[in-house]
């Protein structure tokens, strides 16, 4: 299965989304913050990226344009799960190329949908 980093800040979220995803078979990175979050972004290369977009230190939405813009992690999917449902947000993410966009709280079915759609985009 997947490695998935996530880049979440809350740790209910965190908690959620770790046993959903390891329930499905994925192994799970957490970093809590931005700067820990670009730290295991480039030690551990994951398969995708869950990203939070309100992060403490650096936004969210500041680590996806610094990633599309790095060749060593351009390639990465990210998947944005955040509470930010208003469609600026969503359009400056999508503009930065993010994979998809998943407005909080998330059911498990959607999370698992993400990810395993991802999976199969970057299998072809």
């Amino acid at each position: 299965m997947a490695r998935i980093l996530m880049i979440e800040d809350d740790d209910l979220m965190a908690d959620m989304m770790r046993t959903h995803l390891v329930e499905a078979g994925h192994t799970v990175r957490l970093s809590i913050d931005s700067a820990a979050g670009i730290m295991a972004l480039l030690v551990q290369q994951p398969d995708p990226v869950l990203l939070d977009l309100a992060l403490p230190y650096l936004d969210g939405q500041d680590i996806l344009e610094a990633m599309t813009g790095d060749a060593a992690t351009s390639r990465i999917p990210v998947i944005v799960i955040t509470a930010r449902s208003d469609a600026a947000n969503k359009a400056r993410a999508q503009a930065a190329g993010v994979d998809d966009y998943l407005v909080k709280p998330i059911l498990r079915e959607q999370l698992l949908a993400a990810v395993d759609r991802q999976l199969q985009v970057a299998a072809r």
